[in-house]
């Protein structure tokens, strides 16, 4: 059965911590007052706030505060250690410095094993990929297809060898056989049958391994040949093939060829009889000058028809300037015969004459009334309401502004008139003017776009040189590349050759490559 478990306090039940309790070696500060209850205000002891903040009060005036003085202070003892240590070697800084220092060195030890680390790494990762490389040129030039033959001519030439060592050591036998011959003779004579025939019996069996030996290089070297012939007529089937289909392709192309030069004739055909002449820049100039001479017909007539109008309008002007003369001088002479007739003279006309007012003074007040009662109208309405004046219908303004009235030549003066006549007679002048200047800028647009064409063309010959020129320079640099290429392969077929091989499989091997 397992213990019970404690109950827990009232303190801990309740969550509420104990107080603190006094401490009698405490001299400095509040804790024993707060522990006792007691109030701060009734407590005689100085708090440390309370006291920084009358040293801070003390050393306020002397240039800081307190906190700049202690820290003044603490510099100035530190400096004063350091200064009375400095050749101490067991002191804190000192091994302090010993030890950073020593950490300094092992860490530079230790980048510098690492650049070494990765310079040796770097180097072996180099040589890694060299040899990868030159293995890689290796198999590349040993897959190469010019060298197909160097294997089958060394082994050709290795077989060579070996018969030519196999004939010379079947003449060096022969010819011991030849002296020892009598010597054997004589010791078949000597000794019994039985030797004799057991001496007959391996002379045989060795002539007969002499001539198996003969047969298997005789027969390794037919089935080198057989193979070689193999090879050639399987190459000559293929390069068969290889023919035929690029006759076969050849002859498609041709038939393409000539169906699609036949769609062209045809098409050609069609186009010639569907086409239009090209305009060239002779034809487009000519063209030009032809529109330019209607267009200065056209101008003429204008001119000659804007004259004919304005001649008609000066002799309407003429004609009505010369009947309202005519008229004015009726006026004037019917005005001087009635005037200077005497009329009768009345007693009220005196009166009129003496103190009414004339009729014409009469009409000028008025007018003169009325133009002072428009302008105070219009300087209400500008100063007044400015938005509502735009409000207003286009009546308004007419029936308050009365404008100057236009002579009985359609002008408002004089001197419009006679500008008007100055500007007439300088429209053909103008007209020309115009018309060389347009002239003059055609001429000067064409100059400039036959200028940019020449350019254009200068530009276009020289990106063709130095295209062909780079081409040039591609070629013989690929020239360089493939001789270059061809002299390293024939130091390689040089190098797989043997020193001694046969100088005709030699030459054919060179001649194969």
């Amino acid at each position: 059965m397992p213990p019970k478990k404690k109950t827990p306090g009232p303190s801990a039940q309740t969550g509420v911590s104990a107080r603190a309790r006094a401490d009698p070696s405490r001299k400095i500060g509040n804790a024993n007052a707060v522990a006792a209850g007691v109030d701060l205000s009734r407590v005689g002891v100085i708090s440390d706030r309370e006291l920084a903040w009358i040293q801070r009060l003390a050393t306020e005036g002397e240039g800081g505060t307190f906190a700049d003085y202690r820290a003044a202070q603490e510099r100035q003892r530190k400096e004063i250690s350091s200064t009375r240590k400095a050749g101490w070697p067991d002191t804190t800084e000192a091994r302090h410095e010993h030890f950073l220092q020593r950490q300094a060195e092992e860490k530079e030890e230790a980048e510098r094993r690492k650049r070494a680390l990765d310079e040796l790494y770097h180097q072996e990762d180099e040589e890694a990929r060299r040899q990868v490389n030159a293995r890689a040129e290796l198999q590349h030039m040993v897959d190469d297809p010019r060298g197909q033959c160097v294997k089958s001519a060394r082994l050709l030439d290795e077989t060579l060898k070996g018969r030519e060592q196999q004939v010379a050591e079947n003449e060096r036998q022969r010819a011991a056989d030849g002296v020892d011959r009598a010597r054997e003779l004589a010791e078949i004579q000597a000794r019994d049958w039985g030797q004799a025939a057991e001496d007959a019996r391996l002379q045989l069996e060795l002539r007969q391994r002499n001539v198996d030996t003969k047969l298997a290089n005789l027969e390794l070297l037919a089935e080198q040949i057989d193979e070689r012939r193999q090879g050639r007529a399987a190459y000559r089937g293929g390069r068969a093939q290889v023919d035929a289909e690029a006759a076969e392709e050849a002859a498609e192309n041709f038939a393409e060829a000539d169906a699609r030069r036949r769609r062209e004739l045809a098409n050609g055909v069609v186009n010639k009889a569907n086409s239009r002449k090209a305009v060239n820049k002779a034809d487009k100039l000519q063209r030009r000058i032809q529109e330019d001479a209607v267009a200065d017909e056209e101008r003429v007539r204008e001119e000659a028809r804007v004259d004919a109008l304005k001649q008609s309008t000066l002799q309407k002007q003429q004609q009505k300037q010369g009947a309202f003369a005519a008229r004015q001088q009726l006026g004037l002479e019917h005005y001087q015969e009635t005037a200077t007739k005497p009329g009768a003279t009345y007693r009220t006309q005196d009166v009129f004459e003496e103190k009414g007012e004339s009729f014409l003074d009469k009409m000028y007040k008025g007018d003169a009334k009325r133009v002072e009662t428009q302008r105070e109208t219009l300087r209400h309405a500008d100063f007044g309401d400015t938005e509502l004046q735009g409000d207003r219908p286009s009546t308004w303004r007419a029936a308050t502004h009365h404008g100057a009235q236009a002579r009985t030549s359609g002008f408002l003066s004089k001197e419009e008139e006679e500008a008007h006549v100055l500007e007439t007679r300088a429209l053909p002048a103008k007209v020309r003017a115009e018309a060389e200047a347009e002239a003059a800028a055609r001429l000067a647009a064409a100059q400039q776009l036959k200028a940019e064409q020449r350019a254009q063309a200068d530009e276009r010959r020289e990106q063709n040189l130095r295209a062909k020129q780079a081409q040039q320079d591609e070629e013989l640099r690929e020239e360089a590349a493939m001789k270059a290429d061809n002299e390293r392969y024939q130091q390689f077929i040089e190098g797989q050759l043997p020193k001694d091989m046969n100088p005709v499989l030699r030459k054919r091997v060179q001649q194969l490559r």
